[in-house]
C-alpha cells in the first residue's frame, strides 16, 4: 500500500479493473468515492437556507464559518445547527455531543416559550468572540493551523481557511451552553412576541 499524490499524477479514467492515472494503472477490486469532502459547511451550502432579508448561509459564511457556540448564526433566527462549525463536533464523542446539543436546543426553545420570546439569534459580537476563542484553542493544538486538512477547508479550492472545530474541551463548551441557559441568553438577541 502507498499514497498517491493526485495533484501531481491525476486520475485519467476509471477502467473495469481499477484506476488509471497519468503515470500508471492501479488494479482494484473496490473504489470508494470520497473526493471533494466539504466538511462542516458543505452540507449547509447545499441547502437554500435563507435568513433575514433573504441572505444565504453561503453569503453569511463567505469568509468562513461564523457563529456562536457552533449552533446559531446571526441573521438566521431560530435556526439551530447541531454539530456545526466551531462546535466540538469531531473532536468529541459525537453521541455525547449530539445529546448535549439537542438538549441545549430544546431547552432554548422551552426558554423562549416560557419568556414570551419568538426569536433567538446570537449577537454579532458574540460570534466574533466565539470565533476568536475557537482560534485561540486551535493555536494550542499542534498542526491545527498549519496542516492542510478538511478541518480548515484546505481540501476545497477557494474555500476560506478557518479552523472549524472548537478545541477548548467538551466540559468547557457544555459549561458555556449551560451558563447561557441559566443567565437568560446574555450573548443573544431575544425578541419579544409583540415586537
Amino acid at each position: 500500500m502507498r499514497l498517491i499524490a493526485l495533484p501531481e499524477t491525476p486520475i485519467v479514467r476509471i477502467v473495469p479493473d481499477g484506476i488509471e492515472t497519468t503515470t500508471e494503472k492501479f488494479e482494484l477490486d473496490v473504489i470508494v468515492y470520497a473526493t471533494g469532502f466539504d466538511a462542516v459547511s458543505g452540507a449547509l451550502f447545499s441547502i437554500d437556507i435563507r435568513g433575514i432579508g433573504g441572505a444565504t448561509m453561503r453569503e453569511a459564511w463567505a469568509d468562513g464559518p461564523n457563529n456562536y457556540l457552533g449552533t446559531m448564526v446571526h441573521g438566521f433566527p431560530n435556526l439551530f445547527l447541531p454539530s456545526s462549525a466551531m462546535s466540538p463536533s469531531v473532536l468529541s464523542n459525537m453521541a455525547t455531543l449530539a445529546e448535549q446539543q439537542i438538549d441545549f436546543i430544546f431547552d432554548s426553545i422551552d426558554w423562549l416559550d416560557k419568556h414570551g420570546r419568538t426569536r433567538l439569534q446570537p449577537r454579532k459580537e458574540s460570534q466574533i468572540e466565539w470565533r476568536e476563542q475557537t482560534l485561540k484553542y486551535a493555536q494550542r493544538r499542534p498542526g491545527a493551523l498549519t496542516t492542510k486538512s478538511w478541518y480548515s477547508g484546505a481540501n476545497i479550492p477557494g474555500k476560506p481557511r478557518v479552523f472549524m472545530v472548537y478545541c477548548g474541551g467538551f466540559k468547557r463548551y457544555d459549561d458555556i451552553c449551560k451558563a447561557e441557559l441559566r443567565d437568560g441568553f446574555p450573548s443573544y438577541e431575544r425578541v419579544l412576541a409583540d415586537e
